[in-house]
């Protein structure tokens, strides 16, 4: 199964036709080097200033480490602090800008 599955525009981004078994396969390292691919290049910098550009330059090589990562951590439950952290900015949709409930969250 491939991660970007998950991804369906048409119903909130949940395949519904997933099973919990497709769920709990392992991530592979095609799944990686995939969804890699389709990073956008010169946008922002993570929290420790981290580009995307970096895993697409290095996909081939760092794909087996961050497929062995994610599948520990996903097996254990474990994972680093820093993947819990980040910074809401609060994104203007439309209609009054004094309306907290017309903002959408992007977390950096």
């Amino acid at each position: 199964m491939e991660i970007l599955k998950l991804l369906d525009k048409s119903n909130d981004g949940l395949d519904s036709d997933l099973t919990t078994e497709q769920l709990d396969t392992p991530i592979t390292i095609n799944e990686i080097i995939k969804v890699l691919s389709q990073l956008k290049r010169n946008k922002s910098a993570d929290l420790n200033s981290v580009v995307a550009d970096f895993f697409i330059d290095s996909k081939q090589f760092i794909s087996p480490f961050l497929c062995s990562i994610c599948n520990h951590s996903f097996n254990t439950g474990i994972y680093p602090e820093s993947w819990s952290k980040g910074t809401i900015i609060p994104i203007h949709k439309k209609g009054d800008p004094n309306n907290p409930t017309n903002y959408r969250g992007i977390t950096m």
